[in-house]
């Protein structure tokens, strides 16, 4: 499998947002890391967010001064996004899988899925595709 990447962020909590809980919050200002309240949820189960040094609950509120920290896990979302895509696996052994795609499905979802399914190394597999469509008039 690729490496993590882990997004890791400081930020030190403001006058204006003294009171307000750790998940609001996060939404609110770092939205552009953590995408969802789905998203940060997971992290908070994670205990990627830290506050002072501690890690801490969605429902902590925040005081002016505090430090967030985040190490927000990207892989393990993308991870989780990936294992609800539905393969439909029709062979495997040691070197060879055939999966077959529904029609209308994004493939590079499709791949992503495939590799974290047969827990494969992105420069291990090669997808091999092929489209028949009868031709008009034949």
């Amino acid at each position: 499998m690729e490496a993590e990447r882990i997004n890791h962020f400081r930020d030190t909590v403001l006058a204006s947002s003294d009171g307000v809980r750790a998940k609001k919050w996060l939404l609110a200002y770092h939205r552009d890391v953590v995408q969802s309240k789905e998203n940060v949820h997971r992290s908070f189960k994670r205990k990627e967010i830290f506050v002072n040094g501690q890690a801490i609950e969605e429902t902590r509120i925040l005081r002016e001064g505090d430090v967030v920290e985040v190490n927000y896990n990207q892989t393990m979302e993308e991870k989780t996004r990936m294992e609800n895509v539905d393969l439909d696996i029709r062979y495997q052994d040691e070197h060879l899988a055939v999966v077959w795609k529904a029609p209308g499905q994004n493939f590079g979802d499709y791949e992503k899925a495939i590799l974290y399914a047969l827990n494969l190394d992105h420069d291990t597999m090669q997808c091999v595709f092929c489209f028949r469509k009868q031709a008009q008039g034949c």
